[in-house]
């Protein structure tokens, strides 16, 4: 296996060879997850009872957003568009 210098690997330095780098995280499913989570209080272990109605309660909330959103009383919530993210040959073909 061969090795790569850093300039091969180093994020900036693929930004000044002009390959488009785009930050794609999950930060919208965390604050979602962690939400959530506080539905319950802190550090709490609900019952399975409570943790079925707080989830009730949260599937009843989308339910009536998407409702909403079909009778055109609420829009719906504006996304990024989709990046392809191009990788370089030698990261693909390094074995």
């Amino acid at each position: 296996m061969g090795r790569f210098d850093s300039s091969l690997w180093n994020v900036n330095s693929m930004m000044v060879g002009g390959i488009d780098i785009t930050n794609r995280t999950n930060n919208p499913l965390e604050k979602y997850n962690r939400d959530f989570g506080e539905k319950f209080g802190r550090g709490a272990h609900p019952s399975l009872l409570a943790f079925m109605d707080i989830a009730k309660a949260e599937a009843l909330r989308y339910v009536n957003r998407i409702h909403a959103i079909k009778l055109g009383i609420q829009t719906a919530p504006r996304h990024a568009e989709a990046v392809v993210t191009q990788v370089p040959d030698d990261y693909t073909n390094f074995m």
